[in-house]
């Protein structure tokens, strides 16, 4: 009898033994699945919005171009930089400005380069030599009537027409006055200019007086003596600046 028992006892003891191996080969395996299966949380993508640049194009005469002044002190130039100083953002893309070019010039070979570089903002400043070469104000009229609506046909609100200045006050200037009053002959062309952007809400700096100051203040005129300098130029862009900035961040409608 008492060697049954001790034969009970022994095989209870293997039972048990593997009954505690058994239960800690399943808790192994459920660890292992549990590592192996647990799909890892993968972190969420950031997709950040890339904003386009506001192309810019400068369209003009000797005056936008630059004439007489480094490339960095022409007025566009500096408003560019201007604008990104604060927090804008643009690139001027293109000036296709020069030296003796009218109304008819920005409508040859002006314009076609607005679309070619698919402005969003532009300026134009234009008309002197329009008056310096006896163009009669009607056809000054009609030019500048055909370069705003092509502007704003594409884009919109999004530009700024700048009054011709007196060139007068530079010390050159009376040599293409041809007998003529520049003055009065400036004025009545920038009445024409005010008149056609306001028919059609175009924004309009006007820099007529502010350029008569080269009269008194030889620092405010190149070299050239026709020309303003690169502080008259910042000058300029001083009183455009406003505008442009407006313009650039009122929001779409």
């Amino acid at each position: 009898m008492r060697h049954l028992l001790l034969i009970m006892k022994r095989w209870l003891l293997l039972l048990l033994l593997f009954l505690a191996s058994c239960k800690a080969e399943i808790n192994e395996e459920i660890l292992e699945y549990t590592m192996e299966e647990t799909p890892e949380t993968e972190p969420e993508e950031i997709i950040e919005e890339t904003q386009e640049p506001i192309r810019y194009v400068a369209g003009g005469d000797s005056y936008t171009i630059g004439q007489g002044v480094t490339e960095e002190e022409r007025w566009p130039n500096v408003l560019t930089k201007h604008l990104q100083e604060e927090g804008i953002l643009i690139e001027l893309v293109a000036n296709p400005s020069a030296t003796g070019r009218g109304t008819k010039g920005v409508i040859d070979r002006g314009l076609p380069v607005f679309q070619e570089h698919n402005a969003t903002f532009g300026t134009l400043l234009i008309g002197v030599n329009d008056w310096v070469n006896f163009i009669p104000e009607e056809t000054f009229r009609e030019r500048l009537s055909i370069i705003l609506e092509t502007m704003q046909e594409q884009l919109g609100k999004k530009f700024i027409v700048i009054t011709i200045p007196d060139f007068s006050a530079a010390p050159a200037g009376f040599q293409y006055a041809a007998g003529r009053n520049i003055t009065e002959g400036i004025a009545s062309f920038n009445t024409i200019i005010v008149q056609e952007t306001q028919k059609r809400s175009i924004a309009t700096v006007d820099i007529f007086e502010l350029s008569q100051a080269m009269r008194t203040n030889r620092t405010l005129v190149a070299r050239d003596g026709l020309h303003p300098s690169g502080e008259e130029y910042k000058r300029w862009e001083e009183v455009i600046f406003p505008v442009a900035y407006s313009l650039l961040t009122e929001p779409e409608q």
